[in-house]
């Protein structure tokens, strides 16, 4: 796509949707549940710009990825047509494969880790107003540029388990019994390499008072350094090892009076942002996509490390004493439209219409506005644009690029059928 024509497109695409008059007022922030739904604006955005800024990392993974689904995200259409649908102030466009990835994809992790924030906040309120005790505990160990993160995802987890078992933990917990959520964040400094947590909601039976609080600190530091050290993993400082918080706390008292609650403090590592020169794992992809080499490089180090791992760990009997119902699994969680709002059907488009709102990235995100604007007559405006400017490839194309367009259409209609099959 040439500079000239991509802006003549642009111009072309901003006379249309000026005629209708678009809105880019921002939207409030809003539960995510649909894979094309950018949940909100935030941080001064207006809808279409946060969501055009999500598709700009969504391309780059549609060329890098070394995941087959992130791949197909949002991109490659297994119905005949393209329902869109606005959905509260969002939108959704069915018909179009989600990946799911709670780690990996920057339209799906939003999405499936608001909707898991959400459960666990309204569970977590719940369970305290029933008398029980909430307690919050964060993780981690030295670290260096040297540290492998594959090292450091998998050994983490493995040394909580170890330390569980311990004799001075289990003692603890025979007097001070408690459940646990368990979930893994890590960030990343071009200093200190990657800086790995373990966050945890400790459901207690009633909320501890500040001698048990301070004496298991002390049981869990020392265990901690001791089982880390066993398994020859860097040692803690007391000062940045563990982080002890009581839900009767000011601290974690208020983050259960937001919206997202301690929730979204344990599940929202999508939305978490690096300190002191260190990087979240979407502004790491973020610097990847805008040409930083060394950030490509720790992208995929990243995406090869936590494909196909959950964002939630529940111990055994988590989810019953917190009454949350069945698991829903994330690909279906990523497909889903809105829950508390009924779809509203915008419009439809064919699969070339579809290619042409993929090739012209203003001509998606003007979709997207017209859908969360819920404007059938801005929708059909935006619909004619993508007709008479179809993709560049559909006339200029060579027959080899014809035959490898075709070669790379099977292979992603293969990788459908294998999806549908095995009921993903």
């Amino acid at each position: 796509m040439s500079r000239s024509s991509e802006e003549t497109c642009s111009s072309s695409l901003a006379r249309v949707q000026g005629a209708g008059g678009a809105s880019a007022d921002g939207g409030r922030p809003r539960l995510g549940s649909t894979a094309n739904n950018c949940g909100g604006a935030g941080r001064g955005r207006s809808r279409s710009e946060y969501f055009r800024a999500r598709q700009c990392l969504r391309r780059w993974l549609w060329a890098n990825s070394s995941v087959d689904r992130v791949r197909m995200c949002g991109r490659v259409a297994w119905r005949s047509e393209i329902k869109c649908y606005g959905v509260g102030d969002g939108a959704y466009f069915g018909g179009v494969v989600t990946c799911g990835s709670v780690h990996a994809c920057p339209v799906c992790a939003p999405t499936v880790r608001a909707r898991r924030a959400a459960e666990l906040s309204w569970a977590f309120e719940e369970y305290v107003a029933r008398g029980g005790g909430l307690v919050f505990v964060s993780l981690t160990t030295s670290h260096g540029v040297g540290h492998a993160l594959s090292v450091l995802w998998k050994g983490l987890p493995l040394a909580f388990r170890r330390m569980l078992d311990t004799r001075a933990m289990r003692d603890f917990r025979d007097r001070h019994p408690f459940e646990f959520v368990r979930a893994f964040e890590v960030t990343y400094g071009r200093l200190h390499g990657w800086h790995p947590h373990l966050h945890l909601a400790l459901l207690t039976l009633e909320p501890w008072t500040p001698e048990v609080v301070r004496e298991f600190r002390t049981v869990l530091f020392e265990s901690w350094r001791a089982t880390l050290g066993r398994m020859g993993l860097p040692l803690p400082s007391v000062e940045r090892g563990i982080d002890v918080r009581p839900a009767c706390s000011g601290a974690v008292g208020r983050y259960l009076t937001k919206v997202s609650g301690l929730g979204s403090e344990l599940v929202r590592g999508d939305t978490k942002r690096g300190r002191e020169g260190r990087y979240g794992p979407f502004e790491l992809l973020a610097a990847a996509a805008s040409g930083e080499g060394w950030a490509s490089e720790r992208w995929r180090e990243f995406e090869r490390t936590t494909k196909g791992a959950r964002a939630l760990q529940f111990s055994g009997s988590a989810r019953a004493v917190l009454r949350l119902g069945e698991v829903v699994s994330d690909e279906v969680t990523a497909a889903l439209p809105e829950t508390d709002n009924e779809p509203v059907l915008i419009g439809t488009l064919t699969l070339l219409e579809w290619a042409s709102a993929q090739a012209w990235p203003d001509a998606l995100a003007a979709v997207y506005t017209a859908c969360t604007d819920h404007s059938v007559e801005e929708f059909e405006r935006v619909r004619a644009f993508l007709r008479s400017h179809p993709p560049w490839w559909v006339n200029r194309v060579t027959e080899a690029e014809a035959r490898e367009q075709l070669r790379l259409w099977l292979r992603d209609m293969r990788h459908i059928a294998d999806i549908l099959e095995c009921g993903a």
